[in-house]
């Protein structure tokens, strides 16, 4: 069984909307059932939940990124999940984490390096986190396959600097996906080549040469955030919330989604507290 339990909250919540089909109260059910699953499957001793800021430092370096995001058709109930789910998480005895400007991977990367040696096990489909499987005892579960992430070969930084990421608006090299990056990759030299080549081209068909990756990398890379050092020492100043399950209740008939099958789902937090 594992020591922590890291949650990657908005990107449960966003899964869940899309599962329900847009409806509130249903997507409250899927991601507490999910939430029940985790802890059953994965016995963790502690459960921590981590959050994304409305705007991240990375935005100072490219104003456009995530910019594809805020058009969401679920825009409302992700905003609304992540109220409700904030003052749940407030009353299950877990640690939750925000700080200004830094995205959960930010946080999730640094606590996994600050803890490195205990069992950690991610929750999340965001694949830079496959990241922080370079700490020993770390692994990341994917949500969406329901399978463990297998460590990947290939640098995952590096790979994700060449082709781009959509889910982010991160520009990649033209003609440039898995496989090709991969051959890229093999030999220090091809890569080299190809970056001082007039193959180099964004997306529009501009020779950028090495500049996309190099941008690219400060983006996408956790352990180089400015940030780092700050957020593992800002992560030892967070304590446990205390399990309340009047509280919890309460906040369920607020939000109009109270029900017995949530209710016996919140209770398995309380192994846990």
């Amino acid at each position: 069984m594992y020591d922590n339990l890291l949650l990657d909250a908005k990107n449960t919540i966003y899964r869940a909307a899309y599962a329900s089909k847009k409806d509130f109260k249903i997507t409250t059910y899927i991601i507490f059932k999910a939430m029940h699953m985790y802890i059953n499957q994965f016995g963790p001793s502690k459960i921590h939940i981590f959050w994304d800021p409305r705007v991240t430092w990375r935005s100072e370096i490219f104003e456009e990124y995530k910019g594809t995001r805020d058009s969401s058709d679920v825009k409302d109930i992700i905003d609304g999940q992540v109220n409700l789910c904030a003052q749940l998480f407030d009353n299950l005895g877990v640690y939750q984490y925000f700080v200004d400007l830094q995205e959960a991977d930010d946080l999730i990367y640094a606590f996994c390096d600050l803890h490195q040696g205990k069992k950690n096990i991610v929750i999340s489909s965001d694949t830079d986190l496959k990241q922080v499987m370079k700490f020993e005892c770390t692994k990341v579960y994917n949500p969406l396959t329901k399978k463990m992430v297998l460590k990947e070969e290939l640098n995952p930084v590096y790979a994700k600097a060449l082709v781009g990421d959509k889910a982010d608006n991160i520009d990649g090299y033209k003609g440039v996906g898995k496989i090709t990056a991969a051959k890229l990759l093999k030999k220090s030299e091809s890569l080299r080549e190809f970056l001082k080549s007039d193959k180099a081209k964004n997306s529009k068909g501009d020779i950028v040469n090495e500049a996309l990756f190099l941008r690219n990398i400060k983006l996408i890379d956790l352990g180089r955030s400015p940030h780092l050092k700050n957020n593992i020492e800002y992560l030892d100043t967070i304590e446990k919330s205390q399990f309340n399950f009047p509280a919890l209740i309460d906040i369920l008939k607020e939000f109009k989604v109270s029900g017995g099958y949530l209710q016996d789902n919140l209770l398995s937090f309380k192994s846990k507290t």
